[in-house]
């Protein structure tokens, strides 16, 4: 054949357009191939592709319904990547634009490439301006397109076989994913203030992930990087991050990117292969399927890699708020050129009429893919018994079909064996999480023993596209359960499958640890099914409640002691466990309700009655009402045995004393951090020790995460009396046990986090040469702690509003007043509507606000809020406690700066007296009271200074 200077591409639509163009072109001398016998819905002939082949530049007329023909995408794309390969996709692609905009023209770099306007009738202009650029383009390339390379495929990682098999069309979707993908790196087309970051999305069945999949293996030579693939089905937005966890470790393992691998963390994880992905320099795609629609936007972001621009994200999910940070890709019904090609791979037809045919039956069945498919497959299965005409009538005019895609369903539901009916039937009682096959295999075989085999079955449904295989678990498609739900005659009772399939879980809660855990979501959504008894879904919601409480997910595990307790007169040791999980997320006032129902539940005799008077005093320290508090715990004190307050006595080893248990424990920790809330610094230090020194000598399994739960305790009273190193290590330790047993991002895991930043920010009197960098990590730290726990607790929860003051502290330590001025500011509105203006938390995070005005030299503010801070402190804390100290130092200094200079010295002078006994010696507190009042005869200017060198650290500018 021939080479021609010139392929012209072209919709069907635009026929005449295109012939007066060519025409034009040969008239000038241009060699041009032009298809005469395009029609709408075929694939590329052997003529076009060898003529694409032997063509120099592909001339695009690139009209508004382009995008939408499949020949067209085909040539396009073998034309961008044999300019790829030389460096420059659209150096053999010239565009011609007839519409007013350039929205629609895909991908980007074709709208970034200078394109020619569309020539009216006679404009002489016009075609010589498209003839010279077609003719630079002639000059700045050797040789024709070439053969398609489709060939060059990149490595793929992923636990799937590489692209999409079956899969056709879709071309506008895949050069408008591409185009989103490769913006940034074609900034004069469109501002861009983002990564390559893209969200697939589009409704159940639509064909995301094939999208995505046929995506990365047609544009494979764009990432010779590699494919990283990473499958999240069936994961929840409560396990969502163990699931990319153990997806990212896979793709760790493979990387190799370091010798820790499987013992990292998902933060760890991402940085090391993030890292690798950014040291190696060329182009990757990085594609997250199936996340879970309800992930709040700001987790989304946690699963991103900072590898830098050259790593390229799809994010697909059903649905979702995602289009709020990153563009979207809109996966909706198949074009109907695209629809037909689908049904044509399964039912080949040869006439016109039956082509029509199927065109009548692609729009009836709206463009969705699974539809689609499912169609394609019962035309082919039905072929010689009726016309093609024929079936498609009988889908099309089914009077019962109130949707297409479950009509189908329906459809393909008829041939089901009993045991294949069964799963399904199974699958209905979830909420679409994967199930093991161990699990289904337990479930059928107690009501079905004597059936055939369930592999067999199993595949049988995957081969009818009912059930989709992820490793060794299975997925029943949302579209096919509901159809299942509506039409599907029950095998068993529902009631009798909901009874079996309880038993069966709460089973397996106490046999398979892993297999349990991956039952979770399934028991959670069969703990609401309306044909569970009370009793059983009672049992799951308490299954589910230590699951959550294990795992340090004590909101979760709130949640469910509330469904489980909410009929019937429950016992007291749930009541205790309600109390407790209520207590751990930091709600108190139903932990106060729970606590009080469990006191006056109990017996006598009951030793759950001292748990309960425990955990009620816990809850009123939590509320600020410690002195509803205190005589609960001189009760507890008094039940306590004698070593109550320091471990073991006298020769009995440790671990030996009678009567330590869990509830022992518990009450003690209880009653340690109550000494250490009242300020009795030093009682609450020696009791912290003796309670570590005595869990470390108890089996793991019964003191583990209370062992983790009193070194917090101790490394926070480190902190607060000068032992700044020996508070890191401690709080060191506590996230060591955690990332050793793989609960990185449990409960005391996140509280040890906390402890350790506050370390770093809280100097050590005799620490000269500290690192700002650790600041600036510490500070981070609490800044992202604060942003999950106000997506997992809510921003008016306990556990958050400390954080929240805490990272106020933090934005001080920095030298950041304004930006802690404004954030405590917001956190005391809060905090005033939660608890009121004499929470303990109230009142230190307004000594804090005090703080920030007077680094912003605004005396008199900080004088008034001090005063107001000490003033409260006083009265609910006493004289001795470290936050009166505290506050009753910045109220003398803040005295002193506005001048009055004997009240702020007695002030100061109270300090220095009362500190020792509380704090010792050996502490910032101490030891700036005392160069205070040795100062005292200094006048208003020097004390000035003397204040900047006082603050925890010296003033940076505002600037994070």
């Amino acid at each position: 054949m021939n080479a021609y200077d010139v392929f012209l591409s072209f919709g069907g639509h635009d026929r005449a357009k295109a012939e007066r163009i060519a025409q034009a072109l040969r008239k000038r001398d241009l060699t041009v191939f032009l298809d005469k016998n395009i029609r709408t819905g075929e694939g590329v002939s052997e003529t076009i592709e060898r003529a694409l082949a032997s063509s120099r530049t592909l001339l695009v007329y690139y009209s508004a319904g382009y995008p939408s023909r499949y020949a067209c995408q085909f040539e396009l794309t073998a034309a961008l990547l044999a300019g790829q390969r030389e460096g420059d996709p659209t150096g053999r692609v010239v565009v011609i634009n007839p519409e007013p905009g350039e929205e629609h023209l895909f991908p980007v770099e074709l709208a970034d490439a200078s394109f020619a306007r569309a020539p009216r009738y006679g404009d002489k202009a016009a075609l010589d301006a498209l003839e010279a650029a077609i003719r630079r383009r002639l000059g700045s390339v050797r040789g024709t397109i070439g053969e398609p390379r489709f060939t060059e495929r990149p490595r793929w990682i992923a636990d799937r076989v590489a692209g999409a098999h079956g899969f056709v069309g879709r071309y506008r979707e895949q050069w408008q994913l591409h185009s989103q993908l490769r913006r940034a790196a074609y900034p004069m087309v469109r501002q861009v203030m983002a990564g390559p970051v893209v969200a697939l999305l589009g409704v159940a069945g639509a064909g995301k992930s094939a999208l995505a999949a046929a995506y990365a293996w047609q544009f494979g030579a764009a990432y010779p990087g590699g494919v990283h693939w990473l499958d999240l089905s069936g994961a929840t937005a409560s396990d969502v991050t163990a699931r990319y966890t153990h997806e990212l470790r896979r793709i760790a393992r493979t990387l190799r990117p370091g010798p820790a691998v499987g013992r990292a963390d998902a933060a760890e994880l991402s940085a090391a292969v993030s890292d690798h992905l950014f040291t190696a320099a060329r182009p990757a795609l990085w594609v997250v399927d199936d996340l879970p629609p309800d992930l709040d936007p700001t987790e989304v972001q946690r699963l991103l890699l900072s590898a830098g621009p050259l790593v390229h994200t799809v994010l697909i999910s059903r649905h979702g708020p995602l289009a709020e940070f990153m563009p979207v890709v809109e996966l909706g019904a198949m074009s109907a050129e695209d629809a037909q090609v689908l049904l044509r791979e399964d039912c080949p037809v040869d006439s016109e009429d039956e082509r029509r045919a199927l065109g009548v039956l692609a729009e009836r069945l709206g463009g969705h893919p699974l539809s689609l498919r499912l169609a394609g497959r019962q035309l082919r299965d039905r072929q010689g018994l009726c016309s093609v005409g024929d079936q498609v009538r009988r889908l099309v005019e089914d009077p019962t079909v109130l949707d297409p895609a479950i009509g189908l369903v329906r459809a393909a539901l008829d041939p089901l064996t009993a045991q294949q009916r069964l799963v399904l039937q199974l699958a209905t009682m979830g909420a679409g999480a994967p199930l093991p096959a161990g699990f289904i295999a337990d479930v059928v075989t107690a009501l079905r023993p004597r059936e055939g085999d369930l592999g067999d079955a199993l595949a049988g449904l995957r081969e009818l596209m009912l059930a989709t295989r992820i490793e060794d678990r299975w997925e029943v498609h949302a579209i096919v359960r509901e159809a299942a739900r509506r039409y599907l005659d029950p095998v068993v009772p529902d009631a009798d499958l909901a009874r079996l399939v309880a038993e069966q879980l709460l089973k397996q809660s106490g046999e398979h640890g892993t297999e349990s855990d991956r039952l979770m979501p399934f028991a959670a959504a069969l703990a609401r099914h309306p044909l569970v008894a009370p009793d059983a879904c009672h049992a799951l919601h308490r299954m589910l409640s230590v699951f959550h409480q294990d795992r340090g997910e004590p909101v979760e595990a709130a949640r469910h002691w509330d469904r489980a307790l909410a009929s019937g007169v429950p016992a007291v040791p749930d009541l205790l466990r309600g109390a407790r999980a209520h207590l751990d997320a930091g709600q108190y006032e139903q932990a106060e309700e729970y606590a009080s129902r469990a006191r006056e539940a109990a017996a006598p005799d009951d030793p759950g009655g001292l748990s309960a008077v425990g955990l009620l005093a816990q809850a009123l320290d939590g509320l600020g009402r410690s002195e509803a508090a205190d005589p609960h715990w001189a009760a507890v004190r008094a039940a306590l045995p004698s070593s109550g307050d320091t471990g073991h006595t006298g020769a009995d080893p440790p671990g030996s004393e009678p009567g330590l248990d869990q509830a022992v424990i518990e009450l003690r920790l209880g009653y340690l951090k109550s000494r250490r809330l009242r300020g009795d610094m030093r009682a609450a230090l020696a009791h912290a020790g003796a309670l570590v020194n005595l869990l470390a000598h108890e089996p793991p399994e019964l003191a583990g995460h209370h062992l983790q739960a009193a070194r917090i305790e101790l490394a926070i009273l480190q902190l607060s009396t000068n032992a700044q190193r020996e508070a890191r290590q401690t709080a060191e330790s506590v996230q060591r046990w955690y990332h050793d047993h793989g609960l990185p991002d449990h409960m005391n895991a996140v509280t040890a986090q906390t402890v350790l930043a506050q370390a770093w920010l809280t100097l050590h009197l005799l620490e000269l040469n500290p690192d700002p960098a650790n600041w600036r990590e510490a500070a981070e730290t609490l800044g992202q702690q604060r942003e999950q726990l106000r997506r997992s607790h809510g921003p008016m929860n306990d556990r958050t509003l400390s954080t929240d003051v805490e990272y106020g502290n933090a934005l001080l330590c920095l030298g950041r007043p304004t930006a802690a001025r404004e954030h405590l500011t917001e956190t005391i509105s809060r905090l005033d509507r939660r608890h009121g203006a004499r929470h303990p938390m109230t009142l230190r995070a307004r000594l804090l606000l005090a703080r920030s005005h007077a680094q912003l030299s605004e005396y008199d503010t900080a004088k008034e809020l001090s005063g107001q801070a000490y003033t409260a402190l006083l009265a609910t804390l006493g004289p001795c406690h470290p936050d009166t100290l505290h506050a009753q130092y910045d109220l003398g200094v803040a005295l002193v700066l506005t001048g009055s200079h004997r009240p702020g010295l007695r002030m100061l002078s109270a300090v220095r007296r009362t500190a020792p006994s509380t704090m010792g010696r050996k502490n910032d507190l101490y030891a700036q009271s005392v160069a205070a009042t040795a100062l005292g005869f200094l006048p208003g200017p020097v004390w000035r200074m003397v204040d900047r060198l006082t603050k925890d650290r010296p003033h940076t500018d505002e600037t994070p």
